[in-house]
């Protein structure tokens, strides 16, 4: 082999190191490029799941803080009736007291 052709090969041997040095860079970016799209996809569906839970629990606690106030509605309106109850029993004697009372103070003044 002559000086000539081992520097030809030397050249052909340069050029394609140089085409897979070039080809590993560009596959290096097309690799970068979608591991950023799916890292920005992952991202983007773990936020949407967190917010769905978020929605989710604030739903389901305000669902259950409705059924808190219903359930303490209807003791307030029971013990209310209850009351009602207590006075509307009471409203006979009431009434006799006012009378008794007036007619003590009419029996006073004559």
């Amino acid at each position: 082999m002559s000086r000539t052709e081992i520097l030809e090969e030397i050249k052909i041997a340069e050029a394609e190191a140089r085409a897979k040095v070039e080809k590993a860079r560009d596959d290096q970016k097309v690799a970068v490029a979608n591991a950023r799209k799916d890292a920005v996809v992952r991202i983007q569906k773990a936020e949407a799941e967190a917010q769905s839970k978020f929605d989710s629990t604030v739903s389901a606690k305000r669902e259950e803080l409705a059924k808190s106030g219903d359930k303490t509605i209807a003791a307030g309106k029971e013990e209310a009736e209850k009351v009602r109850a207590a006075a509307e029993k009471n409203v006979p004697k009431v009434k006799k007291f006012l009378n008794e009372s007036i007619e003590r103070m009419l029996d006073v003044a004559s």
